[in-house]
C-alpha cells in the first residue's frame, strides 16, 4: 500500500510542475516579456523549476575547493558558465551558475502553433562564507541584493 500511495504522490507531484494553462499566444509572451522576463518565463513554463542551488561548502571534491576552482572544472568539463563570479573571495556570499538551457516551447502564432527558442533551467553554484550569529560561527543564509537581481537574469537570452 505504502508504494501505491508514494506512486501517486509522485503523479501528483509532477502534474504540479507543469504549465497549467493551455498554449500562450506568442504575441502574448513577447509583450510580456518587455516588462518582466521571469513573467514571461512562468508563462511559457508554469510551476516548473527555474533553478537548482549547490553549496560549494558541502561538495567535499579536494580538487574544487571553493567557487572558482568548480566553476573552473565545470567549464574545463564542457559545461556553458556564466563568465563571472557574483561577490569577492572571502565575503559572506559568492555566487556563479551554468548557462540556462535552451528549449523549443510551443506558442500559438497567426497561423497556428508553432516554435519558439527560450530558456528554461540552469544551476545556481553558492560559495557562504562564515558569519557570527548570536555568538555562533555560521555559514552566511542570506542573500544579497545586487547578486540575487542578477541570477534572476540568468534566464535571459539574446532571443528574449
Amino acid at each position: 500500500m505504502p508504494r501505491v500511495a508514494g506512486e501517486a504522490l509522485v503523479k501528483d507531484l509532477a502534474q504540479y510542475f507543469r504549465r497549467p494553462w493551455s498554449i500562450p499566444q506568442k504575441s502574448d509572451v513577447l509583450k510580456i516579456n518587455d516588462i518582466s522576463q521571469y513573467a514571461a518565463w512562468v508563462l511559457l513554463h508554469g510551476n516548473a523549476v527555474n533553478h537548482f542551488t549547490a553549496f560549494v561548502n558541502y561538495q567535499n571534491v579536494s580538487e574544487w575547493p571553493d567557487l572558482a576552482s568548480t566553476c573552473q572544472g565545470m567549464a574545463d568539463a564542457g559545461i556553458p558558465m556564466k563568465e563571472n563570479l557574483e561577490g569577492e573571495k572571502g565575503s559572506k556570499l559568492r555566487q556563479s551558475a551554468t548557462l540556462a538551457v535552451k528549449e523549443e516551447l510551443e506558442v500559438k502564432g497567426d497561423d497556428g502553433i508553432e516554435k519558439m527558442p527560450w530558456t528554461y533551467a540552469y544551476y545556481e553554484l553558492a560559495e557562504r562564507g562564515l558569519v557570527i550569529e548570536n555568538g555562533e560561527e555560521k555559514l552566511f543564509s542570506g542573500f544579497l541584493g545586487e547578486q540575487a537581481r542578477h541570477l534572476f537574469d540568468m534566464t535571459t537570452t539574446r532571443e528574449n
